[in-house]
């Protein structure tokens, strides 16, 4: 019985989804069945040679949920004694027989849900049966048979009736084990492959597939006439074998089934009208059926062994070739070098990035010596055959970790690999040992810690600059504070000036860092910016007088709308500005102009100067953290320029020195968005300002 609460395994509604009418169906058939035992069994005693209704109602009740079982226990309750009436029982054993077939119904279905939970259709979604699932059926077939052999021999004993001994008994076990494994088996399979949501469709066959099936029915019923007609006489049942032997590794456990359960009908029918082996060599009736019966358990489960064995392979196999597949399509697409080696040096895999990463064109079937390629381990020694890294680890070393240089002929790097190499547990003790090895290209990170080397040591050189300035000032005033000499006004004034100028570009560059590490990381808020506005801001801020240099004159001409990061935009737009109106030669006035213009979906900037200009040689080079054109009074911390470079290309933008006369050109392109309101075409700073030529 479905454990889950309404019909919700059916997929599509149906009349006969109501369960009063799904009740009534189900015990017309339970009827019917139970009339064909009433009309084979026994004349002087009430034992039927066969019992079709035990395994229709197994299939009844194993189809059965908690929305519908009351119904069907009610249909049980009225059509079960009618059955036990017409075997001619007593009245008292009419009524106990309603609860000897909910005693194997019960039995049956409680077993299965313990054994099978998992299995459709006792509670679980899984419809491919196993040989385990076969097993489980079969052990519960039995055990439900025998149950209800012993109530019905053991009630019957009790009121004398001649039905009660133990060749009734056996009869019963064997009558009731050999039908629920022939009925119930095809009804489960065929409920398990369209039972709810997700049940599959019947493939049509194909034509090949049908004429098989036609062969095998001709050549069944050619057997069968045979061996129960023509030479009856002879034992030759061992030949009607052949066909559930082909229908076993030929066909779906469905058919197979299905092919079992009309093989048994047709081989019980000959057996009790008198025709066939077991006819002619037993008299009893009772034994003839017992036998009869066994030879259709035997044939069904044979059968259904074979076909389900088949089907299992064949899942097996499918899975293995989609896990193969699978595997074959992670070791394509990983980035790091695999390589199975076994222990005569025969190449077993070689990904592709493990031949990309050691430069070889194709892959190798057997490993090469290591003198082959340029491979030198961290204390700059070259990698030997006898230091190979699989060859250790068949020796028993541990390589974990281990980094290797891969070089070009000139000397120089490739890539550093970051090596392990790990013997593979045998699966058979026969054979050979193999080595994983694996490559990981380490270079980007030796890179990046080659950089922060780089990058730390700028910052400690362009911090201890100003900390000198200020160490050494500070012990000035400290050894003429300890030697109580006065320190006059205009000393003490000339003293601080320089400590706080150390302390403003200790601030300064200390902000460049904190702006260059913002510009990498900082998540982007992109919004329509007015390029004027903020250029007009940032040269209002550019434009205040400093004591002893001349007010610059900064023209900002256009209009342009870029989608961007309003705060790191205007980083970008103070850094051009800062530049341009620092680097001038001594005593000329900075002159700047920013261009703004948008064409083809980009808005453009041109910052020009008359400054002193950057030399073609540095103009790419500029953009590098701490590079510095050359050294004057003027000196900035070098990273300006890359943190510019860093906000553009996240921006999809670019940022470039152009060739100028005079001066330097910075161009920058940006993503074009729609202003919010009409843009100024022409603002001068200072205000009233007249520019100066560039």
């Amino acid at each position: 019985m479905d454990g889950d609460s309404g019909d919700t395994g059916r997929a599509t509604p149906s009349p006969w989804s109501h369960p009063v009418l799904r009740a009534a169906a189900w015990g017309l058939a339970f009827c019917l069945a139970g009339e064909l035992g009433v009309r084979l069994s026994l004349p002087d005693r009430p034992l039927s040679l066969v019992a079709p209704s035990a395994g229709v109602a197994v299939l009844w009740f194993s189809l059965s949920t908690r929305r519908t079982v009351p119904y069907d226990v009610a249909v049980l309750a009225v059509v079960g004694p009618v059955l036990s009436a017409r075997l001619g029982l007593p009245d008292a054993l009419v009524v106990f027989g309603v609860l000897i077939s909910l005693a194997q119904v019960g039995t049956f279905v409680l077993l299965m849900r313990r054994w099978r939970r998992d299995l459709v259709p006792f509670g679980g979604t899984r419809r491919e049966w196993g040989l385990a699932d076969l097993g489980a059926f079969l052990a519960a077939a039995v055990l439900s048979a025998l149950v209800v052999a012993a109530l019905s021999t053991g009630s019957q004993a009790l009121a004398g009736l001649p039905s009660g001994d133990l060749a009734a008994f056996l009869v019963r076990w064997g009558r009731i084990s050999s039908t629920i494994v022939a009925v119930a088996s095809l009804g489960l399979l065929v409920a398990a492959r369209g039972w709810g949501p997700g049940g599959r469709s019947w493939a049509r066959l194909e034509p090949a597939r049908t004429a098989e099936a036609v062969a095998l029915v001709a050549t069944t019923a050619a057997l069968y006439a045979v061996c129960f007609g023509w030479r009856e006489d002879l034992p030759l049942s061992f030949v009607l074998l052949i066909g559930t032997v082909w229908a076993g590794i030929r066909f779906s456990p469905v058919a197979a089934a299905a092919h079992g359960l009309l093989t048994g009908a047709l081989a019980v029918g000959f057996t009790l009208t008198g025709h066939g082996v077991f006819a002619s060599a037993i008299a009893d009736p009772a034994q003839r059926a017992v036998v009869a019966q066994l030879f259709v358990l035997i044939t069904s489960m044979t059968g259904l062994s074979l076909s389900i064995a088949r089907a299992q392979l064949a899942r097996a196999e499918r899975l293995a070739a989609s896990r193969l597949q699978l595997i074959d399509q992670v070791l394509r697409e990983v980035d790091d070098g695999i390589v199975v080696v076994r222990a005569d040096g025969e190449v077993l895999v070689m990904n592709p990035a493990g031949r990309r990463l050691m430069g070889l064109a194709e892959d190798l079937e057997h490993v090469v010596p290591a003198e082959t390629f340029l491979l030198y381990e961290a204390d700059g020694s070259r990698v030997t055959t006898e230091r190979a890294p699989y060859l250790r680890a068949l020796r028993g070393e541990r390589v974990a970790g281990e980094e290797l240089e891969l070089r070009r002929e000139d000397g120089s790097v490739l890539r550093y690999l970051r090596t392990d190499a790990e013997l593979l547990p045998a699966l058979d003790p026969e054979a050979a040992p193999r080595v994983l090895v694996t490559y990981h290209d380490v270079t980007a990170d030796r890179l990046r810690q080659d950089a922060l080397a780089t990058f730390a040591g700028h910052v400690a050189h362009d911090l201890r600059n100003p900390l000198a300035v200020v160490e050494a000032w500070n012990e000035i005033l400290e050894e003429s504070f300890q030697a109580g000499e006065a320190v006059s006004a205009d000393e003490g004034a000339a003293i601080t000036r320089r400590i706080g100028g150390a302390a403003v570009r200790m601030r300064d560059f200390i902000q460049a860092l904190l702006d260059y590490t913002i510009a990498r990381d900082r998540e982007l808020k992109r919004e329509p910016v007015d390029l004027v506005a903020v250029a007009s801001d940032v040269a209002e801020a550019r434009s205040q007088p400093v004591a002893g240099a001349p007010v610059p004159a900064i023209r900002i001409v256009g209009a342009g709308c870029a989608l961007a990061d309003a705060q790191l935009l205007r980083m970008v737009l103070d850094n051009l500005v800062a530049n341009a109106v620092k680097y001038v030669a001594p005593g000329v006035r900075p002159d700047v102009l920013v261009l703004v213009e948008q064409s083809h979906g980009q808005v453009e900037i041109r910052v020009t100067d008359n400054g002193i200009g950057i030399p073609p040689e540095h103009r790419d080079r500029v953009f590098s953290a701490f590079h510095r054109v050359a050294v004057h009074a003027a000196e900035g911390s070098g990273l300006g320029l890359g943190i510019s470079q860093r906000i553009v290309e996240r921006h999809g933008g670019s940022i470039a020195v152009e060739d100028s006369r005079v001066g330097t050109v910075v161009r920058v392109t940006l993503p074009h968005a729609l202003p919010r309101r009409a843009l100024p075409v022409h603002v001068s700073y200072p205000t009233g300002a007249a520019p100066q030529p560039a």
